[in-house]
């Protein structure tokens, strides 16, 4: 119950938006030129890479680590993130992003105490890269 009514407001709140409410308004989203050009751009990248021989399938990780080990790791990194994504009910990228285009002290303040903490956290892993 209570995650229909976050979502109605939510709804509500992006139909009064004046950029993203006549995109909700148009009906389906494949009404929307939009839908289609991102489509183009992603089906023109694989294209592109396909035809230069530049698409590889890889796992990038250190000599000490396995492949299963390391997608392990993504996938659980990956969870903690959207956990935190969901309590903060925001991501990082839109706080970084946003907030640190239109200078707010708090999203720059955020940012540097996440690559504070991410150089920080890179000691305790830096032997998986030897």
């Amino acid at each position: 119950a209570y995650d229909k009514q976050v979502l109605s407001i939510y709804r509500e709140s992006a139909r009064a938006n004046g950029f993203l409410g006549p995109y909700l308004v148009a009906g389906h989203p494949l009404q929307s030129w939009l839908v289609f050009e991102v489509l183009g751009v992603a089906t023109g990248a694989v294209i592109s890479g396909l035809l230069a021989r530049r698409v590889l399938v890889t796992v990038e990780r250190g000599p000490r680590i396995s492949v299963r080990g390391r997608l392990a790791l993504a996938f659980v990194g990956g969870a903690l993130m959207a956990v935190g994504a969901h309590l903060a009910r925001g991501c990082t990228s839109g706080q970084a992003l946003s907030g640190g285009a239109l200078l707010n002290l708090g999203s720059w303040a955020f940012m540097l105490c996440v690559f504070a903490g991410a150089y920080a956290g890179a000691w305790f892993l830096r032997r998986e890269w030897r």
